[in-house]
Parts: C-alpha cells; sequence; structure tokens
C-alpha cells in the first residue's frame, strides 16, 4: 500500500508541474506580445523626440545663418563706405596729417625694354629661346660623345662659329 500512495503523490506532483508548466506556456505569447507593443512604443517616442530636437536645431541653424548674412551685408556696406576715396583722403588729412602732393612732384617710373631682351621678328625669337635652352644644357666633347664613330660630332655651335 505505501508503493501505491507514493505513486499517487508522484502523480499528484506530476500534474501539479504540467499544470503550472501549461499555464505558463498559455502567458509566454501574451507576454512577448506585450513585451514587443512596449518596446515599439518606446522605440515610437524616442524617434518623435530625437526628429523633433532635429527640427529644433535646423530652426536655429537657420536663424543663426540669417543673422550672419545680414551681418555680412552690414559690413559689406561699411567697407563700401569706408573705401571711398573721398573718405580716404579726409582720413589721411584729418587724422594722418598727410596732405595732398601737386601734380609737378608726381613722377611714373617706365622700366626700359633693351633691345637683347625683345627680338624684332619670330626667327630672332625663336633663336633668341634656343639659345636661352643651350645655354642650360650639358656640355659634350667631340671625343667623348663619338665612341665607336668614324666622324667627329661636333655638337658645340660656336666652336662651328669659330671653324669658318
Amino acid at each position: 500500500m505505501r508503493d501505491a500512495v507514493r505513486r499517487f503523490k508522484e502523480t499528484v506532483e506530476n500534474r501539479s508541474v504540467a499544470i503550472t508548466r501549461g499555464r505558463w506556456r498559455r502567458y509566454v505569447s501574451f507576454v512577448t506580445l506585450a513585451a514587443m507593443v512596449v518596446a515599439t512604443a518606446c522605440f515610437h517616442i524616442w524617434q518623435r523626440v530625437e526628429v523633433l530636437d532635429l527640427v529644433q536645431q535646423s530652426g536655429n541653424i537657420q536663424q543663426r545663418n540669417t543673422l550672419l548674412v545680414d551681418e555680412a551685408r552690414k559690413l559689406h556696406a561699411q567697407v563700401a563706405q569706408l573705401s571711398t576715396p573721398t573718405r580716404i583722403q579726409e582720413y589721411a588729412s584729418d587724422t594722418l596729417g598727410m596732405l595732398p602732393i601737386p601734380g609737378e612732384r608726381l613722377f611714373t617710373l617706365v622700366a626700359k625694354q633693351t633691345v637683347d631682351s625683345l627680338p624684332p621678328d619670330e626667327i630672332e625669337l625663336v633663336m633668341h629661346s634656343l639659345r636661352r635652352v643651350t645655354d642650360n644644357l650639358p656640355g659634350l666633347s667631340g671625343s667623348s660623345a663619338t665612341a665607336h664613330a668614324l666622324d667627329t660630332i661636333i655638337f658645340d655651335t660656336s666652336a662651328l662659329a669659330g671653324e669658318r
């Protein structure tokens, strides 16, 4: 009999455990659904708050931009007013004590052009350019440039001019 009572107790305990597990399984889907709804609501609220914050920042930036554009216009107008010749002349005479110079004391400097600096025609210009290029080339002697050659090659045009 003890054995039967023990089996009965085990059966009752197993049934109560199964019933509690069954009850929990019934509520798992509802709890999961509720958690998802709460998470979605929190995300939506956070997103709205962030959007409103960005809209406010955008409005502040636009307002600051408008103020800066107005200030830039005022400064450009002030520069235009202060850079007029009459304003500069008044400032120079009043503040700095400068006086206007009479016309006979003014000089204009003009650079003189020499004949060598600008050749008169296109051929002279090409020749002048070639001379400037050849002045910067390295010099070669005929013996170092003509290894294994039958005729000596003269690279220096001034040597040719000396032979004639």
